[in-house]
């Protein structure tokens, strides 16, 4: 497989945004990966709010979990905690957008993930099929 990088602008980035373009060595992207990312760009703010949403129910679940994770207390405090889904930027941000070859995956087409330092040893990646949001996990 081969792939195509470039640093790109994005909503709630703190830096460019990696984005990969997943394909073969010899093709560059495809029609179906250009209209994803078209797609992503053009509706990301439809989208935007239910990924608000589902990141702070993620923030949620680590801070009320009986499990032992691994958890930056530091956002156990009123001073950095969200309070709201909307506010969840102010301690997640996207750091790299997966595109993905047609039929690489009937779930999803495209993956942003995100750098979500609450939960010091996961991550999390929102997986959207036709720019809709399916699945927010830690990764």
């Amino acid at each position: 497989m081969g792939s195509w990088v470039a640093g790109m602008d994005f909503p709630h980035a703190r830096s460019l945004v990696e984005v990969m373009v997943w394909g073969t060595e010899t093709e560059g992207p495809s029609t179906y990966q250009q209209a994803v990312w078209r797609n992503l760009m053009q509706q990301y703010a439809e989208i935007d709010p239910f990924i608000e949403e589902a990141l702070y129910d993620e923030l949620e679940m680590v801070l009320n979990t009986g499990e032992n994770l691994c958890i930056d207390d530091s956002y156990l405090s009123d001073e950095y905690r969200p309070n709201s889904p909307a506010e969840i930027w102010r301690i997640a941000h996207p750091v790299t957008i997966d595109i993905y070859r047609q039929g690489y995956s009937s779930e999803y087409d495209c993956r942003i993930y995100y750098a979500f330092p609450v939960d010091r040893e996961h991550n999390r990646s929102a997986f959207l099929q036709e720019s809709k949001l399916v699945l927010v996990m830690p990764e």
